[in-house]
């Protein structure tokens, strides 16, 4: 699943030692405005391989146990425009958070045997749920499409914008190079009005700290952390004072929430090279 762990809140939360007396420390900032209550959920990810040169995709279809406001979804949604998300463990996190799933009780079920993507020609592509999640499609991704779900017990939805991934470059710092709280992020633009850019450093800074930073920004060109002092001021408390982290890198990714009565999903699209 592609979607970033996030969390609730509107700015930050700490969860602070876990049951087991180990740190678990996180900073949240889910794009806002769900709606809700949701009694169902969903994620569908559409995966360019570049590096195979195939389209794959990966998806699942929850019915909650009981409704639940839009918080509880904020763990599944991408973060705000200019905000990051952070996590900070003394070991790499294997609970359901990670990829995403909602922190409530739920249970899978089926949206209908086949998936359409409809583009500018006519029908991409029809994926057949029973059948592989590799080699879904012809390469490349045609932009834009629609995503059709005809529904089952989850119910169907129609119309769903795929989005679309535009090409930005020129990423600084580079993933050896040192990110601190005023290092400026910089790149070139992709020109594509309403992008969004999506960095992600996964590194291991101390022998017992494990730090997991995902940040959207805006396509300007440039972002800063000190943009977000909730992230700087928690990786400050749990790494020390001017703390500096490596292997920034560039997630070519964009994803489409939408909500529609009862019912959350959030449809995003990929690129691969490894």
């Amino acid at each position: 699943m592609l979607l970033l762990a996030l969390g609730c809140g509107g700015t930050s939360s700490g969860d602070g030692p876990g049951g087991d007396g180990s740190l678990n420390e996180r900073v949240t900032n889910p794009v806002q405005n769900l709606g809700g209550p949701f009694e169902y959920f969903a994620y569908f990810d559409l995966i360019s391989d570049d590096l195979e040169d195939r389209v794959n995709y990966d998806a699942n279809f929850l019915r909650m146990v009981e409704s639940q406001p839009d918080s509880v979804f904020a763990l599944s949604v991408p973060p705000a425009i200019d905000k990051c998300n952070l996590r900070v463990t003394e070991a790499i996190p294997t609970d359901a958070s990670v990829i995403g799933f909602p922190e409530a009780q739920f249970n899978l079920v089926s949206a209908g045997d086949a998936f359409t993507l409809t583009g500018d020609g006519g029908i991409y592509t029809s994926i057949v749920r029973s059948e592989s999640r590799f080699e879904v499609g012809t390469y490349p991704i045609p932009e834009p499409l629609t995503l059709d779900i005809p529904g089952d017990e989850f119910p169907m939805l129609s119309g769903i914008a795929v989005p679309n991934t535009p090409q930005v470059t020129n990423l600084s710092p580079t993933s050896n190079g040192e990110l601190t709280a005023n290092t400026p992020i910089t790149w070139t633009p992709s020109g594509v009005v309403g992008n969004s850019v999506y960095v992600r450093v996964f590194d291991f800074p101390q022998s017992d700290r494990v730090v997991d930073l995902r940040c959207r920004m805006a396509d300007d060109g440039s972002f800063s952390l000190s943009e977000n002092p909730d992230i700087v001021n928690t990786l400050n408390a749990t790494l020390g004072e001017g703390f500096a982290l490596t292997g920034l890198t560039l997630e070519r990714r964009a994803f489409t929430v939408h909500s529609e009565g009862n019912t959350l999903i959030v449809v995003g699209k990929a690129h691969q090279t490894f």
